[in-house]
């Protein structure tokens, strides 16, 4: 089966790794070299270690070529009218007051983590194309058959997946399938991104946090690499423009700092993301917020669906089990993400305005349940009875919520 992905980043490379260790032997990745890779460091779920071993990745030789470090946990700053810090991390607790040390994600810097996935790519036989697309063929059903680009490749192709990023090539701007936005809940569509130098002896051993630090008019992330931190400000922009924002932040830290990039956004996903023979993942799929890593989070657990399903089984009723799972991931990660901003800050027209405004339903149920101490088991009948997938359990939700209410600057683990 001729299987075509669009995009090289981190979602790209992945992809076309996974799909070849599943034993698909013709895949052909396309991305454009005139085209830039999205990320100013990136930072994942502990679901991202488990993907590398099964990848046959080696965990060391990955931080090491990616500058990255090990992910413990997210902090959490200035969050609640407390000013208070509390920190969710991966793993619970065991009776001997330990958490598990398996657990953990990681920090990295995407573009390096792109190229050394390409490396790996190509040596295992995973085709690369470095072309501009100007076109998709269709055959009467709707099926894409070709692609065609500015260099007069002709790209035969059976099943297309997109990782196309913002540009949302194929089930955007092909397909048109619908948009289902949560701009209703997650007020957040824009963000800078900044690079601050890192004076921490860091190497791929080092045990590290990513920051996540409330602002007045949004929120600020800082992970760090072992070159340098990875930053950003994700807000509004209906409160602030880049510009206020970049003052807000130099203000915070004390000193200039240097955009290397901006970008909007309007939360949500498509709510087809596998039409006809193409699917699409990663960003060109749908995307929250940078909050809690959950782009890459739910990339992984749509590949082990598309795995589950093949891609070759490419009719309705598959189409339509997928696409369900798909959204119903996004919901759950939609719900917590909220969760994060049912804060109780008021400082700020930003704050007010969004602690004032309704929370979804289910999330009111969520919150509900866990202060009758409920198990996970009523929680997925909540989100997911069907699937019966949890994406974040009690466990999660007692985290963000005892932490908003903690009057302590210390970590409440």
């Amino acid at each position: 089966m001729k299987v075509t992905i669009i995009g090289g980043g981190t979602a790209g490379w992945l992809t076309g790794l996974f799909f070849n260790k599943k034993g698909y032997s013709d895949i052909t990745i396309i991305d454009s070299s005139k085209v830039g890779i999205l990320g100013a460091g990136e930072a994942t779920a502990p679901n991202f270690k488990g993907l590398l071993f099964e990848l046959g990745i080696n965990e060391e030789e990955f931080l090491q070529t990616t500058g990255g470090t090990i992910k413990k946990s997210n902090d959490f700053i200035n969050w609640s009218p407390h000013e208070s810090k509390f920190s969710h991390g991966f793993g619970h607790y065991t009776l001997s007051n330990e958490t598990n040390e398996t657990m953990y994600g990681f920090h990295f810097d995407a573009k390096e983590c792109a190229k050394y996935f390409k490396n790996i790519g190509i040596e295992r036989g995973v085709k690369h194309l470095d072309v501009n697309i100007t076109n998709f063929i269709q055959n009467e059903i709707g099926d894409i058959t070709n692609i065609e680009t500015e260099e007069n490749i002709n790209i035969e192709t059976e099943f297309v997946i997109d990782c196309s990023g913002f540009a949302r090539l194929c089930i955007g701007k092909l397909y048109k399938s619908k948009w289902k936005s949560y701009s209703e809940f997650l007020k957040s569509n824009s963000a800078i991104a900044y690079f601050l130098p890192q004076e921490n002896k860091l190497t791929y051993k080092s045990k590290t946090y990513t920051q996540s630090i409330a602002m007045k008019n949004g929120w600020m992330w800082q992970a760090p690499l072992q070159n340098r931190w990875g930053c950003g400000y994700v807000f509004n922009d209906t409160y602030i423009t880049n510009e206020e924002a970049k003052k807000e932040v130099e203000d915070y830290l004390g000193k200039e700092i240097k955009i290397v990039k901006t970008f909007k956004f309007d939360a949500g996903s498509y709510e087809k993301t596998w039409i006809n023979n193409c699917v699409s993942l990663g960003l060109s799929s749908g995307f929250l917020e940078p909050l809690e890593a959950t782009s890459l989070l739910s990339l992984i657990w749509s590949l082990y669906k598309l795995e589950n399903i093949k891609l070759e089984n490419s009719n309705s009723e598959n189409r339509e089990v997928y696409n369900n799972y798909v959204n119903n991931v996004n919901y759950q990660c939609m719900l917590f993400v909220r969760n994060h901003y049912n804060c109780g800050r008021t400082d700020t027209k930003f704050w007010k305005d969004i602690n004032n405004s309704k929370l979804p339903l289910d999330l009111i149920k969520i919150l509900k349940s866990i202060e009758n101490n409920v198990e996970d088991d009523s929680l997925i009948y909540i989100t997911n009875k069907k699937d019966r997938l949890l994406m974040f359990g009690k466990y999660n939700y007692q985290i963000v919520d005892l932490g908003h209410k903690s009057k302590t600057k210390l970590s409440i683990l």
